[in-house]
């Protein structure tokens, strides 16, 4: 399997997830004021196309695991999913310690490097999406 096979499956799953989560997370935050968290699954990073293999349990306590939140995910997967609420931190507009938006991510590595991950994520805030181009970065610890 090669990179760009890896990113195009991966890309599929971005903009199917953003179809099913935005429902989910639009009831979830009406009720919470927050919106929910998937915790990054699989939960070890896929490396070089092999799949690694989801937990439908796997949860951010003591928010729902994704399957009891409404998600199915594949059974194995060559990248790992992640979905994380996020804060506009000096925006100036006012709602500065609100949680405004969430982002889905897609990531997985690639290469020699084992520390360089491949992340694509899309931003679902003030009623839109904005979809980000593919980056590599330095993995940091994952929480």
């Amino acid at each position: 399997m090669s990179i760009e096979t890896v990113k195009a499956s991966a890309e599929i799953q971005l903009e199917a997830l953003k179809v099913t989560l935005l429902p989910l997370q639009e009831e979830w935050a009406e009720s919470h004021t927050r919106y929910w968290q998937g915790r990054q699954n699989p939960q070890e990073l896929p490396r070089n196309g092999v799949s690694g293999t989801v937990d439908p349990d796997l949860a951010r306590r003591p928010m729902p695991s994704w399957e009891d939140f409404g998600v199915t995910l594949p059974d194995s997967i060559p990248y790992s999913v992640r979905c994380d609420e996020f804060v506009c931190e000096g925006c100036h507009l006012g709602h500065d310690d609100l949680v405004t938006g969430f982002f889905v991510l897609v990531l997985f590595t690639w290469g020699s490097n084992p520390e360089i991950r491949w992340i694509k994520r899309s931003k679902y805030e003030g009623g839109a999406w904005t979809d980000e181009d593919w980056v590599s970065e330095q993995m940091g610890p994952i929480v």
